[in-house]
């Protein structure tokens, strides 16, 4: 990776941890600097296993993978939002898009208060 390559990862990181700190405060709260850093990073690799690669998508990924825990994609109970997520014939967004509105129908099949949609507004 070029030394340009490098400032850019580390400036993408650093604003998907300012906008995460935004959206889970209490989060912020528990983990160090180096945590949120760790975790976004981790996270980060995990979208590109999965084969998004967008600013958009990376960090609708990073969302998900906070709201839900680390492994939310391959727990148990969770086959349909692992099949969307690696549905190639699906372009990115439409995978993305997609789990979002499969964790929709379940929170709302749940009566549960459904999370706003991130990165929709600033990060489009």
């Amino acid at each position: 990776m070029s030394q340009l390559e490098s400032q850019q990862v580390a400036a993408f990181e650093g604003r998907s941890i300012a906008w995460l700190r935004d959206q889970f405060p209490q989060r912020a709260e528990l983990l160090s600097e180096a945590g949120e850093r760790d975790s976004v990073r981790a996270g980060i690799q995990s979208a590109h296993l999965r084969g998004f690669d967008s600013e958009r998508n990376v960090v609708k990924y990073l969302y998900l993978r906070t709201l839900l825990g680390s492994d939310f994609d391959i727990r148990p109970g969770s086959a349909s939002l692992l099949a969307m997520l690696t549905d190639l014939r699906l372009a990115q967004d439409a995978r993305i898009d997609g789990a979002f509105d499969l964790l929709e129908k379940h929170l709302v099949g749940a009566g549960a208060a459904v999370p706003r949609k991130s990165g929709d507004s600033e990060r489009g």
